[in-house]
């Protein structure tokens, strides 16, 4: 299995976290589509999604 690096730039930790998580475990929704846009188009460029 290969290791990707994913850069982010965050300004604070409160944007990391979903604001409706009490516990703050949840990644914000921008966060989880943001890394899903980029694993996908990563993948499709290699020729595979798996």
């Amino acid at each position: 299995m290969a290791i990707r690096e994913i850069r982010l730039k965050i300004g604070g930790e409160s944007e990391i976290f979903s604001p409706f998580d009490p516990d703050g475990q949840m990644l914000s929704e921008d966060e989880t589509d943001y890394l899903s846009r980029v694993f996908l188009n990563k993948h499709r460029r290699c020729g595979r999604i798996t």
